[in-house]
């Protein structure tokens, strides 16, 4: 990939006295060296918001799973205990089944193989 064709990223600074970045909650030296800084809100371009995640359907806090694969952080979809998941693959609201292929899925993208007998 050639350097215009890369898509740069801003996070907003950490506040003073602070040592994570609030906009993806990353400490600034995990971050890509390619990635910006800003204390500007207007030029923040990130868009992994560790600050907090509200379910749309009942309005409680979501989660997320998330993994360091050494080269960088991959992230699963927000899910809420009520069912609910950004990613329509996983979402479970209005009674669809967790039962697929073999398993069970859980409003964040896991899946556990169900057990044969």
């Amino acid at each position: 990939m050639s350097e215009q064709e890369r898509i740069e990223v801003t996070h907003k600074c950490p506040a003073e006295g602070e040592s994570f970045t609030p906009c993806c909650g990353r400490n600034p030296f995990e971050l890509p060296r390619t990635d910006r800084m800003t204390i500007d809100d207007k030029l923040v371009t990130c868009r992994r918001r560790n600050a907090g995640q509200d379910c749309p359907r009942c309005g409680s806090e979501c989660c997320r799973d998330e993994v360091d694969v050494g080269v960088g952080v991959m992230i699963g979809p927000w899910g809420c205990a009520c069912g609910w998941s950004e990613d329509s693959r996983y979402d479970l609201s209005d009674g669809k089944s967790p039962v697929r292929d073999g398993g069970v899925i859980d409003s964040r993208g896991g899946w556990t193989r169900l057990p044969s007998g």
